[in-house]
């Protein structure tokens, strides 16, 4: 995929270890490129068009992040977000599961939703998802915003036309946050799915730079698997 000076670019959740692989990636291209992130940016080395401070937890932050992009479209939309719950199903309280999904799922979606205003004509947004979503998780609850995500992005599809909404699911990926936080039982569990092959940051990057790049609009609303875990 080449980018270009025209090209306006929006990634949300840019502090995750893939955005930053993103960026590093298309930045030299010299788009135009906002990030938003609930933790501030402060070591990126490239220019930014804009840097953008919210957090999906607070509406009033959502609601002004959008008040900063008031009037603008975008090309590429990249949605990064997400977290491990870290939630014990038989201990954990009702506040933190609605915690957690008023963040992930119903804040998230809401999000999505909104930002149909600020796709051009025949812009691509791609959201990263998880293989937990379709397969047995020691997450339950991670599993399943991520599936309602997906869903919501499925069921939205017609009304954009011109525009396409695709969904990146990998498995595990190696060196990112969510892999370092994990236990070691757990990482073992993922190698042995994988033959011990997990997934790398510059394979992800690269699909979805090939994402991105693909004009077939008949293709939004759907999921490319990548992983070794099948």
């Amino acid at each position: 995929m080449s980018f270009s000076r025209v090209d306006r670019v929006l990634i949300v959740g840019a502090n995750s270890s893939i955005s930053r692989a993103l960026i590093e990636e298309i930045a030299p291209l010299n788009p135009r490129i906002t990030l938003a992130s609930r933790s501030p940016i402060n070591d990126i080395k490239f220019e930014m068009e804009n840097l953008i401070q919210f957090s999906l937890e607070d509406w009033k932050s959502v609601e002004l992040f959008f008040e900063k992009i008031e009037g603008e479209s975008f090309d590429f939309i990249y949605i990064l977000t997400g977290s491990v719950s870290g939630l014990d199903i038989s201990t954990s309280t009702l506040k933190e599961v609605q915690e957690y999904y008023h963040t992930y799922a119903s804040s998230l979606n809401y999000l999505i939703g909104r930002l149909q205003g600020h796709l051009a004509d025949f812009a691509t947004m791609i959201f990263v998802s998880s293989r937990a979503a379709h397969r047995q998780s020691y997450d339950a609850h991670y599993s399943a915003v991520k599936a309602s995500t997906e869903a919501f992005i499925k069921s939205i599809v017609r009304l954009f036309p011109t525009q396409r909404l695709l969904i990146l699911a990998p498995s595990l990926i190696e060196d990112t946050r969510m892999y370092q936080d994990m236990t070691p039982e757990n990482i073992m569990v993922h190698r042995k799915r994988t033959a011990n092959q997990l997934l790398s940051l510059g394979e992800v990057v690269e699909s979805i730079l090939a994402m991105s790049n693909d004009s077939k609009t008949y293709l939004s609303g759907s999921t490319t698997c990548i992983g070794r875990d099948w």
